[in-house]
């Protein structure tokens, strides 16, 4: 799950319809240097309590995505959910991007043709405090994604309220757009922190060198504990099947790499 009190999420949606959009794509050939050192964007106007938040730095690498997550690029913090939440008094560490451009929170050295990364983290604690955590004690997912641009043979039509997007579009309708093909690779746990199952995948290693409680004067919703975070998280992600022949015939590795320091 992910908190209300920042700003709203709805890539996984977009995500969704993107798999049904996605078409067949030519390999390049891949280039492993990573890109220099970079700083993101910054933080969007409408983050109401910037001051939890640790921002991170890092990598992502495979046999078909090598990218550098800028300085900033994604912020981590660590909140414990309110009692009437599900699950309740639940903790997590989040880390997304809370920037004002994300098309700047990683410089992409290949795929050449993605628009932009994106990156989430749940992961759900027994305890608010430093250690060294995995995928075995906690629970969540990991999702790194590469967007591409939306096919422009898409034409998305106007669609009644209550209804949903036609294939190859996304969004909430009656606005719905071409929807953007995705590479995502995943490391989830099974059970999920909700008690829901699915086939776990992936690994990770979650370390917390400093965990403090957020002191600061803004107001938190009733029930929630913020803390101030600082570590890494080192995973290894398994590329998702998106049902299409996207990058078909391709020889790869079914993983990459994440390396995040905050």
């Amino acid at each position: 799950m992910r908190q209300l009190i920042f700003r709203r999420r709805v890539w996984l949606l977009v995500l969704a319809s993107a798999f049904a959009a996605a078409c067949s794509r030519q390999l390049a050939p891949m280039q492993t240097e990573l890109p220099a050192p970079c700083n993101a964007a910054p933080l969007a106007d409408d983050v109401l309590i910037p001051d939890v938040l640790s921002p991170a730095n890092g990598s992502v690498t495979g046999s078909d995505v090598v990218a550098r997550l800028c300085d900033g690029g994604a912020s981590a913090y660590l909140q414990r959910t309110s009692p009437t939440t599900s699950p309740p008094s639940q903790l997590f560490v989040n880390i997304s991007s809370d920037t004002v451009d994300r098309t700047r929170d990683f410089q992409i050295a290949f795929p050449a043709d993605a628009t932009r990364l994106q990156l989430g983290v749940n992961v759900g604690l027994n305890a608010a405090q430093p250690g060294v955590y995995t995928e075995g004690d906690t629970c969540g997912s990991i999702q790194v994604c590469a967007i591409f641009p939306a096919p422009t043979s898409v034409h998305c039509p106007v669609t009644p309220q209550d209804d949903m997007c036609p294939p190859g579009c996304a969004g909430l309708p009656p606005t719905c757009a071409p929807a953007e093909p995705a590479t995502c690779y995943l490391a989830n746990t099974n059970p999920s922190c909700n008690g829901g199952t699915s086939s776990a995948q992936g690994s990770w290693q979650l370390t917390l060198s400093s965990v403090e409680p957020y002191t600061g004067p803004e107001s938190v919703a009733p029930g929630y504990d913020l803390f101030v975070i600082h570590g890494s998280l080192d995973a290894t992600l398994v590329k998702i099947d998106s049902g299409s022949d996207v990058d078909a015939g391709a020889t790869r590795t079914s993983t990459a790499s994440l390396s995040l320091r905050f």
